[in-house]
């Protein structure tokens, strides 16, 4: 019981300060923290760090990320292909991969071999929503492929940085 009355004595009798309000000259909270030109100020912080730490604090993310080409995330693709007979579906899948590259430039084609069975996937879709409607476009541009094509979820899509929404 006693220690209560001495905390509840000791709020009382010595003032409780704010925190300053950070000026708006300052460039980043490093430089805050390093200044002692505060009147209330009791003593310095150090702070030991990479000198390009400083340069990232503040930085959006993707900003600094400007050599990664893609980020991945779970998503979606549409398989265009897939068979189970060795020498043949190789071949049908390199050959329909061609073919859609040729229709679809800017789409990638992945080919994945897991015996017994070849497959050919194509696109990077966030969402099913979009894998749907590059569906529709293939199924257009490719009716003989129509009814082997359908949407696939998939753990790892290559999404492009520069297109984050």
């Amino acid at each position: 019981m006693k220690p209560i009355i001495l905390l509840f004595l000791w709020c009382l009798f010595f003032p409780v300060q704010a925190q300053d309000v950070v000026p708006e000259s300052q460039s980043s909270i490093v430089a805050v923290l390093q200044s002692n030109d505060s009147q209330n100020s009791k003593g310095v912080i150090r702070i030991t760090a990479d000198p390009g730490i400083n340069s990232l604090i503040g930085t959006p993310w993707n900003s600094f990320a400007k050599d990664m080409e893609y980020i991945k995330v779970q998503g979606f693709r549409v398989q265009a292909f897939s068979g189970n007979d060795s020498r043949i579906s190789k071949d049908e899948a390199y050959r329909k991969e061609q073919v859609i590259k040729e229709a679809f430039p800017g789409e990638k084609t992945y080919i994945d071999y897991r015996p017994p069975r070849w497959s050919l996937r194509v696109g990077d879709f966030r969402t099913k929503e979009e894998a749907i409607v590059f569906l529709q476009e293939l199924k257009k541009t490719f009716p003989e492929f129509g009814r082997e094509m359908y949407v696939v979820k998939v753990d790892e899509v290559n999404i492009p940085v520069n297109n984050q929404d």
